[in-house]
């Protein structure tokens, strides 16, 4: 596999609509406190329009703490 310099491969990502229509939910979780905050996808789209899950870790921040640099945003499937 060839070294990337700490970069990701982007790709297309899981898009927010894609997760909506899923019928998945995201997961937000701050890294530094423990906190998960479980959203469904059509709210964030009216925050954030159609952005790729992965685009929300640097556009949210964390309730308790309040740093971003820590935030992960993820999309789960509860069945």
């Amino acid at each position: 596999m060839p070294d990337m310099g700490g970069r990701q491969k982007r790709g297309i990502g899981l898009r927010l609509r894609n997760a909506h229509d899923a019928g998945q939910l995201v997961l937000v979780r701050c890294q530094h406190c423990n906190i998960k905050r479980w959203y469904q996808p059509g709210d964030l789209i009216k925050l954030f329009g159609n952005a790729e899950v992965d685009q929300l870790t640097g556009a949210m921040v964390c309730v308790k703490c309040g740093l971003k640099e820590y935030i992960l945003a993820e999309s789960e499937s509860l069945t």
